[in-house]
């Protein structure tokens, strides 16, 4: 059975190369401006997990704010789905 992705997301990637310290602070601060009122980013380990504020039922509206992140991001393929959206911010190491 596959889960239903409300924002039709894509899985993870597996690891790869990471991004660079100026990079991730870059993608940090895009995240942060654009999150502001519509998301809630939580670092956790190597990744940014964003919890879309409000009810699920508006969920469905984000999308288009999602596409949106991913255009501010310093690579493509940074922002995936792992239940919610993730923004992927591993440290090349």
């Amino acid at each position: 059975m596959q889960p239903h992705l409300p924002f039709g997301g894509t899985p993870a990637p597996q690891a790869g190369p990471g991004l660079s310290g100026p990079e991730t602070q870059t993608a940090l601060k895009a995240v942060e401006r654009w999150a502001e009122g519509r998301f809630h980013p939580v670092r956790e380990d190597k990744v940014l997990l964003l919890a879309p504020l409000g009810a699920p039922s508006a969920w469905p509206q984000a999308r288009n704010a999602l596409e949106g992140l991913g255009r501010l991001l310093p690579r493509p393929g940074l922002l995936a789905w792992c239940g919610v959206p993730v923004v992927l911010l591993s440290e090349a190491g």
